[in-house]
């Protein structure tokens, strides 16, 4: 029976090292923030994955104004835990909205990933842009992206970006276009992106102007997928087991071999009387 449970365990083990789990980050950005001299920032990460996060780096990229924190930094994120950091900036640009984004670093296991969240946040009064960006799409190492300007306004250096995780790149960096009311435009960026098994990547695509002395962006979020033939897209490819998880796997396994020592004790001492 011993031999028998061994086999069986380590059967489960191999299951649970060939298993990935996995890490699901998520960044709320505030909508609005005040013109003050000096204002708070506050950036909520949580994980709605089932494995954790590990040495989680954040490090703000800031246009509407600048942070006095550079980077900070959560050391453990676990399976539907939150953490809320508070940036401090100051030195504010024109009033308007602005697409700010956080560059993430972090471990799983022994695996280290990058990230980006970006978000639409308005400097004082909430503002609406007449660009909208009405699709972004990637194919092989191009990356295209469609607007309109929705308003009757002439719209003049609109100028188009991406916010990437680190290690993807567009070139050229920014695209500026002047758009007549109702017209529409479609950009083409060439995309870098480094050596990849397969994973899934949130990115997203700015488009920016001034008029009249006030700040206007638009912000579209998109999935970049890159996975071999054989891997389907739905989620980012195995991972090796974080340390806690396999603490755990090998807890159980003593247990269950400390309660089968007793049962075979017991039935011997049993066969003797």
């Amino acid at each position: 029976m011993p031999n028998k449970l061994l086999v069986l365990v380590a059967a489960l083990l191999l299951v649970q090292f060939s298993m990935a789990g996995t890490v699901t980050l998520t960044g709320t950005c505030p909508s609005a923030v005040a013109v003050n001299k000096t204002s708070i920032f506050t950036f909520t990460m949580s994980n709605s994955g089932n494995d954790s996060a590990l040495n989680l780096a954040l490090t703000p990229s800031f246009t509407g104004f600048s942070s006095r924190n550079s980077t900070e930094t959560i050391q453990f994120l676990g399976p539907g835990s939150s953490k809320t950091l508070d940036f401090y900036v100051y030195n504010f640009s024109h009033n308007g909205s602005y697409a700010e984004y956080f560059s993430a670093q972090y471990a799983q296991g022994s695996s280290q990933f990058n990230a980006v969240f970006p978000c639409l946040v308005d400097v004082g009064a909430p503002v609406q842009s007449q660009v909208m960006i009405k699709g972004v799409s990637n194919s092989g190492d191009t990356l295209t992206v469609s607007l309109q300007n929705i308003g009757a306004s002439t719209l003049q250096n609109v100028s188009v970006s991406g916010i990437l995780p680190q290690g993807f790149s567009v070139s050229p960096e920014s695209q500026a276009t002047t758009l007549l009311p109702g017209e529409n435009s479609t950009m083409e960026f060439s995309l870098s992106k480094p050596q990849l098994s397969g994973a899934s990547y949130t990115a997203a695509v700015s488009a920016s102007y001034t008029l009249s002395g006030v700040h206007y962006s638009s912000l579209s979020t998109f999935v970049l997928n890159f996975y071999p033939s054989t891997q389907s897209p739905s989620g980012l490819a195995p991972q090796p087991l974080s340390p806690f998880t396999i603490t755990g796997i090998i807890i159980v396994i003593i247990i269950i071999l400390i309660i089968v020592s007793i049962i075979k004790n017991l039935r011997e001492k049993r066969s003797l009387i």
